[in-house]
């Protein structure tokens, strides 16, 4: 069993190696039928909540099962401090490509603690919508592959 993203392309990776007879699942509600005996992995990128409920699951049902947590530390390390920053914050921008899953996790997490939350890829993107919070506790949080200088673009931008 896979826990991720079937379509993203580490997961699609991982079910080739298993000769496309994996079960990948990215909620505990897709779990019908859970086999006695099973290995499990996740995509690096998964959120840690997702795969405690899954493996929640899989315990209660399976067996003989052999688990690898395969989510990067440095990612749930991110997913972490975007808790934290959505919990006591005013407003949550969220840099990264819109087709990171490692950003759109982050966005999750901000977005279900903070309804002022936003994704944007770049300083550009940053909208009337988002700079009337201007003045407000603002926090900032980054998928990994963001680079630097977008980051500092943001800041900039924000500061002005």
């Amino acid at each position: 069993m896979i826990i991720g993203d079937k379509t993203h392309p580490e997961v699609i990776g991982i079910t080739g190696w298993c000769n496309d007879e994996a079960i990948v699942v990215n909620r505990a509600e897709e779990l019908d039928k859970i086999p006695s005996k099973i290995c499990v992995v996740a995509q690096t990128t998964e959120k840690k909540k997702t795969w405690n409920s899954i493996m929640e699951k899989v315990v209660k049902n399976s067996k003989q099962i052999v688990a690898f947590n395969t989510i990067c530390s440095a990612t749930d390390i991110r997913q972490k401090s975007a808790f934290e920053i959505s919990m006591n914050c005013d407003v949550v921008i969220v840099v990264g490509g819109k087709n990171s899953s490692n950003t759109t996790k982050l966005y999750e997490i901000c977005k279900a603690n903070c309804e002022n939350s936003f994704h944007i890829e770049n300083a550009q993107e940053l909208t009337d919508n988002i700079l009337k919070f201007k003045g407000k506790k603002i926090g900032i949080t980054a998928g990994a592959s963001t680079p630097q200088w977008i980051l500092d673009e943001v800041i900039k931008k924000l500061k002005l």
